[in-house]
């Protein structure tokens, strides 16, 4: 998978946004807060991860191809994506996920009910990983068919 992340778009960015970390003005996004994962990130696995975290996935619903490719045409009006970004967006996300242990250290030393919790989120990201690998095709398909 790592032959994926050739020619794909990089950017300045946050590197984990959630709607808490944005201080918003209307519909306009005044100020990012929370910089400590800042970095220059591949692009696709911010709008990816972002349309997953605070999408419908998130409330356990399916991953809609084509609601997903709709955000990721608004997000393009805003910046260029190319076509090797849209063909590999997939890809990237599962190979940027699969090598996560995001709250695997906390679950480890946590003494109190959130481990309740990171269970629920390790469980949650399994599923989505599971499903966006058999997805896959289908999402780089429905992406590129956006140019």
């Amino acid at each position: 998978m790592k032959g994926y992340f050739k020619g794909i778009t990089y950017t300045p960015s946050h590197g984990d946004y959630t709607s808490c970390q944005l201080i918003c003005d209307g519909d306009h996004v005044k100020a990012v807060i929370d910089f400590t994962s800042a970095a220059k990130l591949p692009a696709i696995w911010e709008i990816m991860r972002s349309y997953i975290q605070a999408g419908a996935c998130r409330n356990g619903e399916a991953f809609d191809t084509t609601d997903f490719a709709l955000y990721v045409k608004e997000y393009m009006k805003y910046a260029k994506l190319t076509k090797r970004d849209l063909e590999a967006m997939p890809y990237v996300y599962l190979f940027q996920l699969s090598r996560s242990a995001y709250g695997y250290e906390e679950y480890l030393i946590s003494k109190t009910e959130n481990r309740e919790a990171l269970l629920d989120f390790a469980f949650w990201r399994t599923d989505i990983c599971r499903e966006v690998y058999r997805k896959a095709d289908a999402i780089s398909k429905a992406l590129l068919h956006l140019i």
